[in-house]
């Protein structure tokens, strides 16, 4: 992944893509750390689901990206049932910088 200066103080981030690139908003971010994690603990989304006590269909729309924020307590539940911290989820260059906008 990497960001592109737009203009003078926008800034993008994407990743490449079929030759090109596409941007990444942070739904994307979030479900693509989940899924990264369970690929390296080779574990299942419903196993995921039943170890970190949360509905699988909620698991669910936030990898599908449907979830437009999904809560803390939430994130952290995920956390416990992948046994990282918090902080070891979101300790990557991904989440650097990372720029919300205000709705």
């Amino acid at each position: 992944m990497e960001v592109i200066n737009l203009q003078k103080d926008i800034h993008l981030k994407v990743v490449p893509y079929l030759g090109g690139y596409y941007p990444m908003n942070e739904q994307e971010l979030l479900a693509r750390r989940i899924k990264f994690y369970c690929e390296i603990r080779q574990m299942s989304f419903y196993t995921l689901a039943c170890r970190a006590a949360v509905p699988l269909t909620t698991l669910m729309h936030i990898v599908n990206c449907s979830t437009k924020n999904p809560g803390i307590f939430t994130i952290i539940k995920i956390c416990s049932g992948l046994d990282i911290t918090i902080t070891e989820f979101f300790d990557s260059e991904e989440f650097f910088n990372i720029e919300f906008e205000i709705e």
